[in-house]
Parts: C-alpha cells; structure tokens; sequence
C-alpha cells in the first residue's frame, strides 16, 4: 500500500452522519480508541427532518454512555430553547377521549421533542471531537457514489465531495444510509416492506404570543377513519403535523396537497385541529411533504456479517412504523451495541494505530439484538393496532391479521 494510500485508509468506514452512523461511530471510539474511522454524511444540516422524538431512557441512557459531552450539549439546547421537554403521551385511540401518560410515571424523566437538524449536527461534532485526541478520525461531508473491493479484500467507497472525488478503504464498512440501505444491497441484502403505510407530514407556525399560550407539550395520536394523525410542540413557535395512511388509500392523493392536507385535519381529527385552530398555527410554505413510514427489515434476515465486515444500523437494518417511537432510540441503542461488538472485533485483529487501551468489554452477539428487537417491535404493533375497533376500514381491517 503506497503512502498516499495509506492516508485514505481506515479501520472502519460508516456510511451514513445521522443518528444511527454517529451512535456506531461514537461506541466503536469509545470501545477501542485505537481504531481510525471514517464517518461520511451527506446530510443537509439545515434542512428539518420529521422524527423528532428523543424517549427519556434514549436521552439519560444511550446517549450519556455514548458521549458525556454530547449528553451534556443536548440540555444545553434545552436551556436555550432548541429542544422542548415532551410533558407525556397523549391519544385518541381506542375511544374519541384523550388517554395520558404523563412523564412523571417515567422513571427516566422527560423525553424531548428535538430540533433534528441541531441535534445530527450536535452527534456528529461529538464524533468530530474524537479527532482532536484520537489518531485517526475523520468527518467527511460527501456522497458515497462507489463501493467495492480491492485485491486485499478491503471495502473501497469512492466519495464526492463537493470539490473533489476521492477513494477511502476499510476492514469493516457499516451501513448507516436509512431506508434505501445502498450499502446492504452491494451484499445481496434488499429492505423488505412489511406494510405500506406514508406519513404526510406539515410544519405550522404561530406568532411568539400565541405559541406561549401553547402549553400542551405533549406527543398527541389520534386514529381516523382511515389511518391515524400525531403533532407535538417544537422550538421556535412551530408545531409538526402528521397523517399516517397506506399509500392505496384514497386520501392519499388529497394528503399531497395543501389544501386537502388542511381540509382532512379539520374533518378527521377533533383534538389535534382545536390545538391548531386556538392558537391560531398557520401551514409554512413548501409543506406538506410526503416520507415512507412502513415497516421494513433485511432480507435475507441478518444486519452483520463478521466474515465479509460488513453490518447496518438504524433504518437500514429495521425501519419502524412511527407508532412505536422506537426508530431513534433503536437506532441509538443497537448502534452502540454495533459499536462495541466491532470496535472489540478490530483490536482482536489488530486493526489499531495505538496501543492497548484496556480494559476492553465482552463482544455483545450483535444479531441476537437485532432479532430480539424485531420480535418485541412486532408484537407491540399488533396489539396497539388491534385495540382500535371504531373504525373498520381498509386500514384497520388489514392490520388486525
């Protein structure tokens, strides 16, 4: 390996700069120190992205064991205002009347409604961070547009950035892309969709008086007739609206739209359109938008393979029905498994640039992980769908079997 290619060679590479691809990049480091790694991220760091929900145990858990600082940056953000403590879960679901859960049964505490955008940017400048005392760690803001092989057998990811195009190799490349998973499928691996459902999705704003007045800082769900709608509070005197359904569903095409987008929210929901309507939220322009929500998983059913170095996290590995406010903590919480299973991996290679750091924890079996939470994520999916009997349409009727 010559010396220019040595500088564009790594332990690890990650694909993928959100919160799966940092939780990967953060564990790995903190595992093995000695490992040098790759993080490539395309992501637009201003643009707003729906999946603003941070659970308590995901805040207070995950995240101070993947990074204090970053722990320590996220309540900074919430003391000046960037992300809002979410008070509880609310919903409309089984019955027309409003059921709670109020945080404080939550021995975690609180759970956020995130700034997204801040939020990526503040996991990847603790991924950054590690640069400045590890050997060899980089961020690099690109696209990866190649993958393959050398003769050595390494992953080579030829990347764009927006002034060069440069190759990178690594022992083991991890998928972190979301749901089109264009790492997996380079292995034969393809996401396979359990349902079809689409998230139609709005930000509203409001003048700063009237979001004072706005005091329900609640995850607020309810069912309709043919799927189901959620808002919660953000910064910034916004509030996000969403409407689930399957994409063969006939208010599909009207969701597109803004006006029909308005007209289904007034006729189809009763306590999200009052929070609306008194605190007089306006739709922002450009919304609303439309993102795939179904449930996928890999196929065939393994999300890391130790003898081609390869594994995916996040929604590349499982995407989640938003029901389950499980997509960013199981992204949080098997990337750091990911993490300590690989960066374990790599000493016992001795993939390093430096010397042992001991001690060094046990390697978790990665797969059982992935498979355990697959089979709980099922089964509480059946049942909160199941318990919704007011409705019996083509929406409801094909998730009760």
């Amino acid at each position: 390996m010559s010396t220019s290619e040595e500088s564009l060679a790594y332990g690890v590479i990650i694909v993928g700069g959100g919160p799966a691809g940092c939780s990967t990049a953060l564990s790995i480091l903190k595992t093995n120190r000695a490992v040098s790694l790759l993080l490539i991220d395309d992501a637009d760091s201003e643009a707003f992205k729906i999946g603003e929900s941070l659970p308590a145990e995901a805040l207070n858990q995950t995240i101070r064991f993947l990074s204090p600082t970053l722990h320590a940056k996220v309540f900074e953000d919430i003391s000046a205002g960037h992300h809002l403590k979410c008070t509880g879960n609310a919903s409309a679901w089984s019955t027309p009347s409003v059921h709670e859960t109020h945080s404080i049964m939550n021995p975690f505490g609180m759970g956020l409604h995130l700034d997204r955008a801040r939020f990526d940017e503040s996991m990847r400048q603790a991924v950054i961070e590690y640069s400045q005392t590890a050997s060899k760690v980089k961020v690099k803001k690109g696209k990866a547009v190649q993958v393959d092989h050398d003769l050595a057998g390494r992953h080579r990811v030829t990347v764009q950035g927006s002034d060069s195009t440069e190759t990178y190799s690594a022992s083991w490349i991890i998928d972190a892309t979301g749901r089109k998973a264009s790492i997996a499928r380079q292995f034969g691996a393809k996401p396979v969709k359990s349902d079809a459902l689409l998230s139609f999705y709005a930000l509203f704003y409001t003048s700063p008086t009237s979001a004072e007045s706005d005091r329900d800082h609640r995850a607020l769900i309810e069912a309709s007739k043919n799927g189901w709608w959620y808002t919660s509070k953000l910064s910034e005197n916004r509030r996000v609206v969403a409407y689930h359904t399957d994409d063969t569903d006939s208010t599909c095409k009207i969701a597109r739209k803004l006006e029909g987008f308005l007209d289904l929210l007034r006729s189809d929901t009763f306590h999200i359109n009052r929070i609306v309507e008194e605190h007089e939220y306006e739709i922002m322009g450009g919304y609303p938008k439309t993102t795939a929500a179904n449930s996928t998983r890999l196929e065939p059913s393994h999300c890391f393979d130790e003898g081609a170095k390869w594994c995916a996290v996040g929604d590349a590995a499982m995407a989640f029905d938003p029901l389950s406010s499980q997509g960013m903590m199981t992204a949080l919480r098997i990337g750091a498994v990911a993490g300590m299973t690989i960066g374990h991996k790599l000493r016992l290679e001795g993939v390093r640039e430096g010397g042992d750091n001991g001690p060094w924890p046990p390697a978790p079996e990665l797969q059982v992980a992935f498979d355990q939470v697959k089979v709980e994520y099922e089964k509480h999916k059946k049942y909160y769908y199941s318990v919704v009997d007011r409705f019996d349409g083509e929406f409801w009727s094909k998730r009760k079997n």
